[in-house]
């Protein structure tokens, strides 16, 4: 039985990942900030009128939303023209 190469390899990265992987585990991660008071840095102010202030940030970021979601349909687009594309068979 001949073993290729490709098997070896994935196999060992597969091992090196799963040491990788529980090395990482039993390690404690540390709290990098995340509950640290008093929160003073927010996007929007919390006093009053919090859904204006959502609402406007949201729409701050528009431009953002509208540049992926154009890659997106074109990147849907392409993969359904791929996919159903007709391919012409070769007459030998």
């Amino acid at each position: 039985m001949k073993v290729g190469w490709l098997s070896v390899f994935g196999l060992a990265t597969a091992i090196t990942l799963t040491f990788i992987f529980i090395i990482v585990i039993q390690q404690q991660l540390p709290q990098q900030g995340f509950l640290q008071y008093p929160i003073n840095m927010t996007l929007v102010s919390i006093d009053e009128d919090v859904g204006q202030e959502v609402s406007a940030t949201l729409w701050g970021q528009r431009q953002l939303d509208l540049i992926v979601l154009a890659f997106v349909l074109f990147a849907t687009a392409t993969c359904c023209r791929v996919m159903l594309r007709v391919e012409e068979r070769e007459n030998a």
